[in-house]
């Protein structure tokens, strides 16, 4: 594959995956239980390749040849972010530039609409303060003349009831005499004098002149507050239309300030945000990924995907210890996660971002960011991320993104943002300990932008074999992935043909020892109806014999019990043959429903992606279609039924051989004790030989149905055999595919 271009890679292993299901899919068995499973493992190989080539597709939409993308991964609220937009300044991203000149253009507009606002609330406060001195000091004469005119008003109401008294004391004067009477017409009265001295003072004009004067006082301070008020509400009109205009300058002025993309608050990045570069002439471009903590259900589909998308990637944590081994049953761990993510990569790199949110703790680290404990803590974790995510994994990096990014951004005052105000009140806290190049140089981003930036040994140099060799490994590892997987069925189906295997091994040596079994079962049955036959016609037999018959009657006697008896004993044998072989083909049956009983407990199918369940059970209904023990009853039935012609003409030519033998014994036709001697020894000698041929004859049948059970029973475990075999032989199609995607990665 070293000549196909980048996009020709997912095309070629396309191509090779449907090459490979197309072989699995000829050379199929001509045995149908062997097919059968043939084409289910090649049903769960095809779901494999749909799931790798589907994965294929989604790296070929992902993947990019052309820039070299780095992935900012990582926890929740771990700073990924305000990284990013202090590297963004930093080093001059394309679209940070341009948003930090109109910045630069809108901030004089916006500054001087702050500082006319500042003026008129500063006039607006001295007009009031003005206002309230002057309110104070007319408030202060009014008093005054409230007070005169208080004063003149008491003196008058004195000498009003004094001339109230004079005008009594006239009027009982004028009726007390004459005299006083004319006197009092003519005025001449000495009260009547007083009283008109006294009105004649009343009606001086002090009360008016202090009335009127308090009049002007109160006039000039209606006239002050409503001086004030026009001025005041003139300053609020100007004031409202500046905060407007601020307000709007803000909209226009507050987008291109930095922090945007930064949130205080949990979970702010949801969607995965790209930013591109070109230091030293090389393009490059950073991924803000959402965190991979919180509510990552949300933007799980988004974070794979940019992990699809990129070259490299900057794990960051905002605590130096290990992380945890695994999660609990609900939660997957953060390790999990990231071994998950990032063992597909081609450069993973730990950013331990130390959290300092005051210029107080930054001044208590001097020179260095860590402690002696947090150093070794991140050696700890190096060290376990380089065995967990083994050749990806290639060291750790530190920084302080929060005084970085306070260093190098432009934020102001905002009324609005909330964020924006805690930046700008955090910058100028720092501000007051630090000069902007100390808090970078202490924050260590630009060592950080320097290693990632160097041309020969930082994160970018050699990009475009670090590219190129980046989407082959992400390739390489999903096929590896699909290689697990079907190793892992390969595993679990060599697992369950030796449980298969073992089972129906178990099943045939018992099926063996069965008809093991039903030999012994025949061979005592043979000897039972035999014995059952030797004594019944002896018994028979002696009985007539000791009813003093002659040798002719005893030959006849002979021949009639003999072949009665042996009719009986032909007939109790089949019975109880057919009895023994009823019960052969029930434990057979039980053999075989113990194997199957026993293979589908241990696997237990309902947890397993394969349907064996279905195929065993197919297999002891097959074992019944195929009628082989139905068979086997019927071919021994038919050869217990087989008359023993032969052997009672072998009996009856010994019986008329003992008969002539007695007849030469011609005194014993006189001695009838004699003869029923010799009877007896006709009888027994008859019985032994009939015996003897019953079992010789017996034993050529037994031989016979013997032969033809093993046939039988040869093909019952044949059949269990060759359902053991079926399942060993496709396993090959789990091998040739583990062999043929193993090829595939190592063409790449």
């Amino acid at each position: 594959m070293e000549n196909f271009n980048g996009r020709e890679i997912y095309s070629s292993v396309e191509n090779s995956l449907d090459d490979l299901l197309a072989t699995l899919k000829v050379n199929l068995s001509d045995n149908q239980d062997i097919k059968s499973l043939q084409e289910k493992a090649i049903e769960n190989i095809s779901k494999n390749k749909q799931d790798l080539s589907d994965l294929i597709k989604d790296l070929e939409k992902n993947s990019d040849w052309n820039t070299f993308t780095i992935a900012f991964y990582g926890e929740t609220n771990a700073g990924k972010s305000t990284t990013i937009e202090a590297l963004r300044i930093l080093l001059n991203e394309k679209t940070k530039v341009k948003q930090r000149e109109q910045y630069k253009k809108q901030a004089g507009a916006f500054e001087d609409a702050l500082q006319e606002k500042g003026r008129i609330e500063k006039e607006k406060a001295q007009v009031t303060e003005v206002f309230k001195n002057k309110e104070r000091a007319l408030q202060s004469e009014l008093v005054e003349l409230s007070k005169q005119i208080s004063d003149v008003e008491g003196r008058v109401y004195a000498e009003k009831n004094k001339l109230s008294d004079l005008n009594y004391k006239i009027l009982m004067k004028m009726v007390s005499s004459n005299k006083n009477l004319l006197a009092a017409l003519f005025k001449k009265l000495p009260e009547q004098i007083e009283y008109r001295d006294l009105a004649d003072s009343l009606k001086g004009n002090e009360d008016g002149e202090l009335i009127a004067k308090m009049d002007d006082v109160e006039e000039t301070l209606q006239n002050e507050k409503l001086r004030n008020t026009e001025q005041l509400q003139q300053l609020e009109t100007e004031l409202r239309g500046i905060a407007e205009s601020i307000v709007n300058l803000e909209k226009k002025f507050g987008q291109y300030a930095d922090g945007a993309i930064i949130g205080l608050k949990q979970d702010f990045t949801r969607d995965v945000s790209s930013y591109e570069f070109t230091v030293n002439e090389q393009n490059f471009k950073l991924l803000d990924l959402p965190g991979i903590e919180g509510k990552e259900g949300l933007v799980k589909a988004q974070i794979e995907e940019a992990v699809q998308k990129a070259h490299a990637v900057i794990y960051m944590r905002k605590a130096a210890k290990k992380l945890q081994e695994a999660g609990g049953n609900d939660d997957t761990s953060e390790l999990d996660k990231i071994k998950k993510h990032l063992s597909q990569e081609q450069e993973v790199y730990l950013l331990y971002n130390k959290p300092i949110p005051s210029p107080g703790k930054l001044a208590t680290l001097k020179d260095s960011l860590l402690t002696p404990e947090e150093r070794e803590q991140l050696e700890a974790t190096s060290d376990f991320l380089r065995t967990e995510l083994e050749g990806a994994y290639k060291g750790y990096k530190v920084v302080s993104a929060y005084p970085a990014f306070l260093a190098l951004a432009n934020v102001y005052a905002s009324e609005e943002n909330e964020d924006m105000r805690k930046f700008y009140r955090n910058k100028n806290s720092f501000l007051k300990k630090f000069t902007e190049e100390e808090m970078l140089r202490e924050s260590k981003l630009q060592d950080f932008a320097n290693w990632m930036t160097d041309s020969k040994t930082g994160l970018i140099g050699d990009s475009q074999r670090k590219i190129k060799s980046a989407n082959i490994k992400k390739v390489r590892h999903a096929i590896e992935g699909a290689s697990s997987s079907v190793h892992a069925g390969l595993t679990e189906w060599d697992e369950q043909t030796k449980v298969i295997r073992k089972h129906l091994n178990h099943a045939t040596k018992d099926i063996k020892k069965q008809l093991d079994n039903f030999k012994l079962e025949v061979a005592t049955i043979k000897r039972v109806v035999i014995s059952n036959f030797r004594n019944e016609t002896r018994a028979e037999i002696d009985t007539e014999i000791e009813s003093d018959i002659n040798n002719k009657e005893f030959e006849g006697i002979l021949k009639e019990i003999s072949e009665k008896n042996i009719e009986s004993l032909q007939a109790e044998y089949a019975a109880r043959l057919e009895q023994q072989i009823v019960k052969l083909s029930k434990d057979i049956e039980k053999c075989i429903k113990k194997a199957t009983s026993s293979i589908q407990t241990e696997l237990d199918f309902r947890k397993s992606d394969m349907d064996l369940g279905g195929e065993l059970k197919t297999l002891s209904i097959s074992v019944k279609k195929k009628s082989y023990l139905g068979e086997t009853i019927g071919l021994i039935a038919s050869l217990a039924a087989i008359p023993f012609a032969g052997g009672v003409v072998a009996i009856v030519t010994a019986v008329v051989g003992a008969i002539v033998s007695l007849g030469k014994m011609a005194w014993g036709l006189i001695d009838h004790s004699y003869r029923k001697s010799k009877q007896r020894e006709a009888r027994s000698e008859y019985i032994e030989k009939c015996c003897t041929e019953i079992d010789s004859t017996f034993e050529e049948r037994n031989e016979q149905l013997f032969e033809s059970l093993r046939k039988q029973l040869k093909k019952i475990c044949a059949t269990l055999d060759e359902k053991a075999r079926a399942f060993e032989i496709t396993k090959q199609k789990y091998i040739e595919t583990e062999e043929k995607l193993s090829e595939i990665v190592t063409n790449l």
